[in-house]
Parts: C-alpha cells; sequence; structure tokens
C-alpha cells in the first residue's frame, strides 16, 4: 500500500503535535495491529537528501506508538527542533517490526513558517 500524503504547516519555535490512526476505513477499523513495532520520523530539506535535519525512533519522546492494538501512533516536534527549521522540508513517517519488514506510512512536505 502507498503511503498516504498529508503537508504539514508549523509555526517556528513552536511544538507540534499529531496523532495516527491507522485505520481502514471511516468505520475506524484498526489496519495493523502495531504490538511489536516501532515507528520513526525524518526530516529532511528534500525527498533524495540524504541530510537529515530531525529525527525521532520508537519510544523516544518524539515518536511513540500508544495504543497498538488501537494503531495509534503520537508524534511531537518540540519547540527547540521547530526554532532549528526553516522553509519547507519533507517528512516520513515509517513503521517496522523486529523482522525487518518496513512499511512508510505517511509522508508529506513540512513548512515552517516564521
Amino acid at each position: 500500500m502507498a503511503a498516504g500524503t498529508y503537508n504539514l504547516t508549523i509555526d517556528r519555535e513552536s511544538s507540534y503535535s499529531m496523532i495516527l490512526y491507522l485505520y481502514t476505513d471511516s468505520s475506524k477499523t484498526v489496519r495493523k495491529d502495531l504490538t511489536n513495532w516501532g515507528a520513526s520520523i525524518f526530516v529532511r530539506p528534500k525527498a533524495d537528501s540524504s541530510q537529515i535535519l530531525w529525527s525521532e525512533v520508537s519510544n523516544a519522546s518524539g515518536i511513540t506508538i500508544s495504543n497498538p492494538t488501537g494503531g495509534t501512533i503520537n508524534i511531537l516536534i518540540p519547540a527547540t527542533e521547530t526554532t532549528l527549521l526553516q522553509g519547507v522540508n519533507v517528512y516520513n513517517v515509517k513503521i517496522y517490526d523486529t523482522s525487518g519488514t518496513v512499511e512508510r506510512i505517511l509522508e508529506g512536505n513540512l513548512t515552517i513558517n516564521p
């Protein structure tokens, strides 16, 4: 399944939080039980760049799987990080399990509003 696309605009020097629900449809059927899965988020200046401007991996303060059986992921970009970002960047969110399976579930532009 292709990753969803969602463009974000964040005010500089402000915290930003979002909750992702991995549902299959509007009836809120859980797409994936995230028990024993991890999640990550990476922000880069552009899609093909190897430079990482900000990242978090599961169980860090910036990304957590808050309800594994409900398919829920919480993301927090602290104000200390948005202060360092500028312009239009790109981000992606991935989930992964211990067997090495990786799925990109969300991506888009991340614009910092000065």
